[in-house]
């Protein structure tokens, strides 16, 4: 189970800061490109990157950095890539050191935090002056970075989150692939004969991930927080704890889940480990569908895969939201954020970048951008575009900003004191909810004062 690290945390955690996999680049120290900004243009600009993501991500990344070197040869780089765990340890510890890189990646909860907490640098000047360019994204997707009247990041791509279905799994289990419209009873029969046919789970990890929490309240209308952010929306612990029955059902039987320990040791490895992948379950769960891209190339071109949406409640509607994958921001301590933006401005814009990228980190927000690489698509990218066009057919509206203290209760709350629990058996659905949504509201209110 992966869980995101809070920063009041960052001093029992940071001894463990330095873990992960480093990188380093440096240009030449001259160029052209940053003539038109005559305090730049003359200097040798240092920027450090750092995200997080497998070995595929910090191949095409480093890839688009080079590219970028290439048409800004005075703009040197230092890069570094690090698993999700260790990518938040260290970050959250640069932070309190005043000492985090110019550009950084950062998911829909942490984004809210950080930028309330002025650790991030507003980039409204640098649209409005034209160095990220927003000609050809659509305003609804320029909006995705905006907190509390300014934007501090652009979105590094569009996603949602899904179900990731092995198609000769559904074929050799002689069962229809079910259609998008269906149902959280649906998918416990599908998965109890898919894993009685063909003697494999039939769905494999997290079917108690966090965000299924908003998504299930979503599908019965209801938006997880409060509009004012100092509580739950809800009082009726039902959505959940029938949720949670359901995945005790289905773990008890073996139709799905692998215990607990293998499944948290599983999601702490690359893609290659896990269990659709291996083709040991014939559905599983994709936090982003944009993760299908990793997936799909660490099991073979041989395979087959499609994108589902997450069930819906019998008689509610799709919970689901098309959203930002993650988003690239310019951090408070950077020296240079316009040239900082100048790179976000590549990131999003640049065709030839995109190509690189290739949509691992989400479908591109520039309409340009896609329609050129639509024109290219391999089969994982055709999967994800065919999916997030059905989706925008039937979806919920993606909500932001969260409010302050989302990430303490997804990281010290949903898991160590509801899910985990349930599942080890030693609470009930019913009380662990009790204390889920208690805890939540003591937290929303003391962080939205």
């Amino acid at each position: 189970m992966t869980k995101r690290l809070s920063r009041r945390d960052f001093l029992r955690l940071s001894a463990a800061a330095g873990a992960g996999t480093m990188l380093s680049a440096y240009g030449s120290p001259l160029g052209s490109h940053l003539a038109a900004l005559p305090a730049l243009a003359q200097d040798k600009v240092d920027l450090r990157f750092i995200w997080w993501g497998g070995q595929l991500r910090a191949d095409i990344t480093t890839q688009v950095i080079k590219l970028f070197q290439a048409k800004n040869p005075n703009v040197n780089f230092t890069y570094e890539f690090l698993s999700f765990d260790d990518y938040w340890t260290l970050l959250t510890a640069q932070a309190a050191g005043d000492g985090l890189p110019d550009i950084m990646q950062h998911g829909t909860t942490t984004l809210a935090e950080w930028s309330k907490k002025d650790l991030l640098h507003p980039l409204d000047e640098y649209i409005t002056s034209g160095v990220i360019d927003f000609t050809n994204i659509p305003s609804v997707l320029q909006n995705h970075g905006k907190v509390n009247d300014k934007i501090y990041a652009v979105s590094a791509g569009s996603n949602a989150n899904g179900i990731i279905a092995d198609l000769d799994a559904f074929e050799r289990a002689g069962i229809d692939v079910p259609p998008d419209t269906w149902t959280w009873g649906d998918f416990e029969e599908v998965v109890k004969g898919l894993s009685e046919n063909l003697g494999i789970w039939g769905f494999g990890s997290y079917l108690h991930h966090v965000d299924l929490w908003r998504i299930i309240y979503s599908g019965h209308n209801i938006d997880l927080y409060a509009p004012d952010g100092k509580s739950l929306n809800y009082t009726d612990d039902t959505p959940i704890v029938d949720h949670m029955k359901m995945i005790l059902r289905l773990q008890d039987e073996d139709f799905a889940i692998p215990h607990i320990s293998e499944e948290s040791e599983v999601n702490t490895l690359g893609p290659e480990a896990q269990f659709i992948v291996k083709g040991q379950c014939a559905m599983d769960y994709l936090a982003g569908s944009n993760q299908l891209v990793a997936m799909w190339t660490a099991a073979g071109e041989d395979r087959h895969f499609k994108i589902l949406p997450v069930p819906r409640p019998e008689g509610g509607r799709q919970g689901l939201a098309i959203r930002p994958s993650q988003y690239e921001a310019v951090t408070v301590n950077s020296a240079n954020p316009e040239v900082a933006a100048m790179f976000l401005n590549f990131f999003i814009n640049d065709v030839e970048a995109n190509k690189i990228l290739n949509a691992e980190r989400g479908v591109p927000i520039n309409t340009v951008v896609l329609d050129a690489l639509k024109a290219d698509a391999a089969a994982p990218q055709k999967a994800i575009y065919d999916y997030l066009a059905r989706l925008a057919e039937d979806s919920a509206e993606f909500v932001f900003p969260d409010p302050l203290g989302v990430e303490d209760i997804r990281t010290n709350v949903y898991y160590p004191e509801f899910a985990d629990p349930v599942r080890y058996g030693t609470k009930s659905p019913e009380d662990a909810a009790v204390t889920l949504r208690e805890m939540s509201n003591e937290i929303l209110a003391e962080a939205n004062k």
